[in-house]
């Protein structure tokens, strides 16, 4: 998994509990004290508002999602916030954040990648809603870093075998848009007979 490691800075779940917003469980383990607290701390005052425990009628349809800078850590964040039923909490409701880190410099990642990213965050999410234990959310976590690992292997090799990649071809007529595609077919003998695309032609090659 080290190859992911360049893109995916850190993973941390946070929960407000009696001590305020406090970092949970984090990835990587050696990631300083203080830039976990800074990372709960902004995360969680951020996107948590009064209105939230008012109601106390539950956790359902209160979910934030939210792309913060850190720039003290060189980082931007995407969190998703939630809320885990806890009777003894104020609004019979703990605020938690999940958040995924990656260097400020990759910022465009969030945006390129929100749909597949909201998907991985709300299925976590969902999981500790409905678990109580901390040995299950790190369960949780552990299984959210490997399918951020994985999906972001995929992005690195594009043409792998578990990819379909869509391109279009759009230009003047004869600029060489289909002989290009014969040649990728290796169909060079058919190169010199074609003729120009009349309206839209789809095809599905493996290449690579």
């Amino acid at each position: 998994m080290s190859e992911n490691k360049d893109l995916i800075k850190s993973i941390v779940l946070s929960i407000f509990d009696e001590d305020g917003p406090t970092p949970v469980l984090c990835w990587p383990n050696d990631l300083p004290d203080t830039s976990r607290l800074i990372i709960a701390m902004k995360t969680i005052s951020l996107l948590m508002g009064d209105a939230v425990y008012q109601s106390g009628e539950g956790t359902e349809g209160i979910n934030y999602f939210g792309i913060l800078p850190f720039p003290d850590l060189g980082l931007n964040g995407l969190t998703y916030f939630f809320l885990i039923a806890d009777e003894e909490a104020r609004g019979q409701a703990k605020a938690a954040t999940i958040t995924i880190l990656i260097d400020e410099t990759n910022n465009s990642f969030f945006y390129t990648n929100m749909k597949y990213l909201r998907i991985l965050l709300d299925n976590a999410a969902s999981n500790i809603q409905t678990n109580s234990k901390l040995t299950e959310y790190d369960v949780i976590m552990e299984n959210l870093r490997e399918d951020l690992f994985e999906f972001t292997k995929e992005i690195k090799d594009p043409f792998s075998t578990k990819r379909k990649i869509k391109i279009v071809y759009a230009g003047l007529d004869r600029a060489g848009k289909t002989s290009f595609l014969l040649g990728v077919q290796r169909k060079y003998s058919e190169i010199i007979k074609a003729l120009p695309t009349k309206g839209v032609e789809r095809t599905e090659e493996t290449i690579f």
